[in-house]
C-alpha cells in the first residue's frame, strides 16, 4: 500500500514543536509497518508575517503539484486549510484514492462562521466521499453541529511514551509549567494577570512562543519566571518532570496534546472547564478543573493545589501517569494503519 501524509504543520529548527505529532506519526508508521510505503509532503513551521505566510503557502502548494502524478492508495491530510485543495485536485486526478482529513479543532472553528462556507464544505466533503478523523469527542460534536457532517473516526494525535514518561527521583524545581502558544486563546493573558496579582512567589516555567513572548520576558525580570523557546521534545519532557503541576487555561481547544504529555510524565493538570479537558482530566483524581473567568479564583485554585499533602500529591501524580493510555502514539498509529488498510473508517 502506498500512503501519502500531507500537512501544513511540521517541525523546523526554528519551531521544533510545531506539528511534531505529524512527524511522530510518520516516523512510527514508516519504522513499524515496513511492508507499506509511506511518503510525506509537509510545510515546516517558521515565523513569518502575512506576506511571508502567503508566499510560504504558495510555494508549498506549487511544489506539491508533482505529487499529483504519483499513485497513492491513501492521501492523509492533516488540518483543514488552504492546502486541503491539493486533496481536491488529487481526488479529481485519482478518483479511486481514499482521501482522509484529520481535523484538529481551530480549523473547524475557522471555517464554520459563514453559512455559505459551511454549505460549500458540506457539499465538497460529500462529493469527495471524504473520510474525516476528529482528535476528540467534543470536536466531533462541534463538527456535526457546524457542518451537519459526522466524523468517521475519533483519534487523538498520540503521545510518544518513549519521550513522555514519569521519571522517578527528579527534583521539582517549578511549581507550575505551561507549554504551548503564548496567546489569549491558550489563556496566557490570564496567567500573566494571575502572576501579577498573586501574593505567593510561585516558580513558573513557560515553554513556547507567541504574541505574549515579549511580555513574559519582561515579567521574568520582576517575577519568578523562566521562559524557553525552541525546546525539543525530550527537553520539554525534562522540564515537565521538574514541575509539580501543568497549567492550561485555554478558552478553546480541539484535543490538547500538551496536557496529555504532562499527564504521561506524572504531572497533574490544572485546566479550564472545557469539555475537551474533561476527556483527559478527572477533577481531584489526576488534576484540577477550575473556573478560569476570575483571576482571584485562579490564584486560590493554584494555592490549594500546591498546598495538598505530599501523600495526596503522590496519588495525583500516579493517577496522571496511568490514565489516558489509549492516546499513546503506538495505539493511535495501530488504529491509523487499520484505517488505511480498510480504506474506509
Amino acid at each position: 500500500m502506498n500512503i501519502l501524509i500531507y500537512s501544513n504543520m511540521y517541525p523546523s529548527d526554528e519551531i521544533p514543536y510545531g506539528g511534531v505529532f505529524v512527524k511522530n506519526q510518520y516516523e512510527y508508521l514508516k519504522v513499524n509497518f515496513i511492508e507499506h510505503r509511506f511518503s510525506i509532503k509537509a510545510m515546516r513551521r517558521t515565523r513569518t508575517g502575512f506576506f511571508g505566510s502567503m508566499y510560504k503557502y504558495f510555494m508549498f502548494i506549487f511544489t506539491s503539484l508533482p505529487y499529483l502524478f504519483s499513485k497513492y492508495d491513501v492521501v492523509h491530510i492533516h488540518y483543514f486549510s488552504f492546502h486541503f485543495f491539493f486533496g481536491v485536485l488529487y481526488k479529481l486526478c485519482h478518483i479511486n484514492t481514499t482521501i482522509i482529513l484529520t481535523l484538529h479543532g481551530s480549523d473547524v472553528n475557522m471555517f464554520s462562521e459563514n453559512k455559505i462556507i459551511r454549505k460549500f464544505v458540506n457539499s465538497l466533503f460529500r462529493l469527495m466521499e471524504l473520510k474525516t478523523i476528529c482528535v476528540g469527542n467534543k470536536l466531533s460534536e462541534n463538527y456535526f453541529y457546524k457542518f451537519n457532517l459526522r466524523a468517521d473516526h475519533i483519534l487523538a494525535a498520540g503521545v510518544d511514551e518513549e519521550v513522555f514518561f514519569k521519571k522517578e527521583s527528579v527534583e521539582k524545581i517549578y511549581d507550575l509549567i505551561f507549554v504551548g502558544t503564548f496567546s489569549e486563546l491558550k489563556g496566557v493573558d490570564l496567567l500573566c494577570d494571575a502572576i501579577k496579582s498573586s501574593r505567593q512567589d510561585h516558580k513558573w516555567c513557560f515553554i513556547g512562543t507567541g504574541p505574549y513572548s515579549e511580555k513574559l520576558m519582561k515579567m521574568s525580570e520582576e517575577f519568578n519566571i523562566d521562559v524557553f523557546a525552541g525546546l525539543k521534545q525530550n527537553e520539554i519532557a525534562d522540564k515537565l518532570n521538574q514541575s509539580k503541576y501543568f497549567i492550561l487555561l485555554s478558552r478553546s481547544e480541539g484535543f490538547p496534546l500538551a496536557s496529555l504529555e504532562a499527564l504521561y510524565c506524572g504531572v497533574p493538570v490544572i485546566c479550564s472547564d472545557l469539555d475537551q479537558f474533561k476527556e483527559q482530566v478527572k477533577d481531584n483524581y489526576n488534576g484540577f478543573i477550575i473556573n478560569s473567568s476570575d483571576i482571584n479564583r485562579i490564584n486560590e485554585s493554584i494555592t490549594q493545589a500546591l498546598s495538598v499533602e505530599e501523600r495526596i500529591y503522590k496519588e495525583l501524580s500516579y493517577n496522571a501517569s496511568v490514565t489516558n493510555k489509549e492516546f499513546s502514539l503506538k495505539r493511535v498509529c495501530e488504529e491509523l494503519m487499520i484505517t488505511y488498510k480498510n480504506k474506509r473508517i
